[in-house]
């Protein structure tokens, strides 16, 4: 991660009970970037959303915002980002 990097996703595995929704998400967003999801319904543009601001866990892999782990973090904390 370098100090462009405002948020990065490694290897993130989402799930809904037991469907995975997305598998093995890697992603890097730099300061000033715009970044768009757009598909199908059902794709899981929500869900992974939902995985960024904490009202959905991830499975495996990790989010960092500012190279600090959101799993480590309390959800308000997340909000207030």
């Amino acid at each position: 991660m370098n100090n462009n990097t405002i948020l990065e996703l490694n290897n993130v595995q989402i799930k809904q009970q037991d469907n995975v929704i997305l598998d093995n998400i890697s992603l890097k967003i730099n300061k000033g970037e715009f970044i768009y999801f757009v598909g199908k319904t059902g794709s899981g543009k929500s869900s992974l959303l939902k995985s960024l601001y904490g009202d959905i866990n991830i499975e495996s892999g990790e989010i960092y915002f500012k190279e600090k782990p959101l799993s480590k973090m309390k959800r308000k904390n997340i909000l207030n980002l």
